[in-house]
């Protein structure tokens, strides 16, 4: 199955523009997608739990102020970083306070890049935690939602969740309340996030849980070595996808 899947029919009006008599202002959305995170990693999540961030537009992306939420209880917020054009960026998250951002990027880093820093890939401080059923919302500096996202328990733990078209006018995907993400199939009224899981997709691989091993004060246990955690699957950094004309 090719990554990229156009949308089925015209893609539809996701966000209301402001009572222009009240706020004489129309906001801008920036041109960042959510096009890949990993919600359950099979064994310990905190630090294997990530979402990707993708630049589709012409001109870099301040994430100054940019933070993510579950539309819950939890927010992060997303520490300086810029995303060029038809680049990406990694949030690493986690659920444990007692693991902060650095931990949590070489943990990322270990897992899935051979243990190379990446400056793209970038931990946070605070807890945010994806359930099997949940939502993420993306929010600029201006507390304006630029991107949602909600999913069912639909997806088998250790396969990432990928945007599979890159027509990137549709920004809404339900809420964790009303979630439009299908996995396996439609999402609403487009092809849009599909699971890995449920593809044979040549950009995925997966992870060296091995690596994570190796980690000073990681306790990772591999069924190599008697224990549960296997690898993930997903393909971080390595989307396809292309700016907008």
């Amino acid at each position: 199955m090719s990554r990229f899947l156009p949308a089925i029919i015209a893609a539809f009006a996701v966000f209301g523009v402001a009572d222009f008599a009240s706020a004489q202002f129309q906001p801008v959305y920036e041109t960042v997608a959510i096009t890949e995170f990993m919600n359950t990693p099979i064994g310990e999540s905190d630090g294997r739990t990530w979402i990707e961030l993708y630049n589709f537009g012409k001109e870099p992306v301040d994430l100054r102020g940019f933070s993510i939420s579950d539309g819950k209880d939890d927010l992060v917020l997303i520490p300086e970083a810029t995303i060029k054009p038809g680049d990406f960026a990694i949030i690493v998250i986690g659920h444990d306070f007692n693991r902060f951002g650095d931990e949590r990027k070489k943990l990322f880093e270990a897992e899935w890049l051979g243990g190379k820093a990446d400056p793209r890939v970038i931990g946070v401080d605070n807890r945010l935690y994806l359930d099997r059923a949940d939502g993420i919302i993306l929010m600029n500096r201006r507390k304006v939602p630029i991107w949602l996202l909600g999913y069912r328990a639909d997806g088998g733990g250790g396969y990432s969740t990928y945007l599979a078209m890159s027509n990137f006018d549709v920004r809404n995907y339900g809420t964790v309340a009303k979630p439009s993400i299908n996995r396996h199939g439609l999402d609403g009224t487009v092809i849009g996030y599909e699971g890995q899981d449920d593809t044979n997709e040549a950009g995925a691989y997966k992870s060296d849980v091995s690596a994570l091993e190796k980690l000073s004060g990681f306790l990772y246990k591999s069924k190599e070595t008697g224990g549960n955690n296997e690898p993930s699957v997903g393909s971080p950094l390595k989307g396809n996808y292309k700016p907008k004309p």
